[in-house]
């Protein structure tokens, strides 16, 4: 577990040189140390995160051409991997690379070093499990960037193309990106729209319940991930709710993010609308499994606040209370999210170039 913990402060240190350090090239170095950090420990790790295994068993059915459903851009990467004789590591080691560099280039670009160590909490843990929806999130990160931020309305298509080849469940959120362009929410409406469907998921039981049973009948092909914790033979966890608590936080100062900094009105309210349907499906999920995967698949609309903050270099006694506040809930949700649902103390880390040496 010290291991993990000496990672993130490491992070936390590189991102905080690079984001007070009045020395533009000494910054930009850091940041890319950073990315370096980052990159190398996710890319040679092995049999870490809960599906490294099942990804593994994967690629082997792929290469065997006994495989039914998968994304065509891991297929293709796995057969290519398998064709110039280097296996399942260099799979690992790219969807790491395009987990994590297009993050990177939009902290450069901004100039705001807090988006990579941002990327380090929403999306680089939990792609240690989740390597190649991870992947597929941050590639709509930055087609979401190069639409909104850089008007590259055309060549933003291709990340978003991109997205959906690694992962199915970013189509979603790339159908939802542009039905936006019409259905936007003003700050107003997103909040009375947020209460609404809170109480919706706290007195809904009845109805979810229902709805599982109907998915049932009908024999879906993932209906199994539509049951509850106590029918999919898991144990339900019993927690302070600090962890929720922290979330919605972090919820809140993304929407102030956004609808203070943004100062275009159209940007803004399209981030509401793409926010609107993730605290959706993050209600949703808390009952039916299944609205996780696509709940996830919202993650780039989080980012989005963030393309518009750029830190000015200063001394750390005039650190802007945002700096604080966003560094806080950080640190506390890696504290309650990453043991318990990572498993991080319990995984010892180990890597391709020795495996038989780990450290805990």
């Amino acid at each position: 577990m010290e291991f993990y913990w000496t990672l993130f402060f490491i992070c936390v240190s590189l991102a905080c040189i690079a984001t007070w350090e009045r020395n533009r090239e000494f910054s930009q170095f850091s940041l890319f140390l950073l990315f370096m950090v980052m990159f190398v420990i996710s890319a040679f790790r092995v049999n870490i995160g809960v599906d490294y295994v099942g990804h593994l068993n994967l690629y082997n059915f792929i290469c065997w051409g006994i495989y039914d459903v998968s994304e065509p851009l891991y297929v293709a990467l796995c057969i290519f991997s398998d064709y110039m004789n280097v296996g399942f590591p260099l799979v690992v080691a790219f969807l790491s690379f395009i987990t994590i560099y297009p993050i990177y280039r939009i902290a450069k670009k901004t100039e705001n070093p807090f988006v990579l160590l941002y990327g380090f909490l929403m999306i680089y843990i939990t792609s240690f499990a989740l390597m190649r929806q991870c992947a597929a999130i941050s590639l709509a990160v930055y087609g979401s960037y190069l639409y909104l931020k850089e008007g590259g309305k055309k060549i933003s298509v291709i990340f978003f193309l991109l997205s959906i080849g690694f992962h199915y469940s970013l189509l979603t959120y790339v159908l939802v990106f542009y039905l936006s362009c019409y259905l936007k929410l003003k700050l107003k409406n997103l909040i009375i729209l947020s209460f609404v469907i809170l109480l919706f998921g706290v007195y809904s039981t009845v109805l979810l319940d229902g709805f599982v049973n109907f998915a049932n009948i009908l024999s879906l092909g993932y209906s199994r991930y539509l049951e509850d914790d106590n029918k999919h033979f898991v144990e339900p966890k019993i927690g302070t709710g600090l962890g929720i608590m922290l979330r919605y936080v972090l919820y809140a100062l993304v929407i102030y993010l956004a609808n203070r900094r943004i100062k275009d009105l159209n940007i803004s309210m399209k981030f509401n609308t793409l926010f609107f349907f993730l605290f959706l499906l993050d209600v949703l999920s808390l009952r039916i499994v299944i609205f996780m995967r696509l709940y996830l698949a919202f993650y780039p609309c989080l980012f989005i606040p963030f393309m518009w903050v750029k830190y000015v270099r200063t001394d750390v006694g005039k650190i802007r209370i945002t700096n604080l506040i966003l560094y806080f809930i950080v640190f506390s949700n890696l504290l309650t999210y990453s043991r318990s649902v990572m498993g991080w103390e319990n995984i010892p880390y180990q890597t391709i170039l020795n495996t038989g040496i780990s450290v805990q």
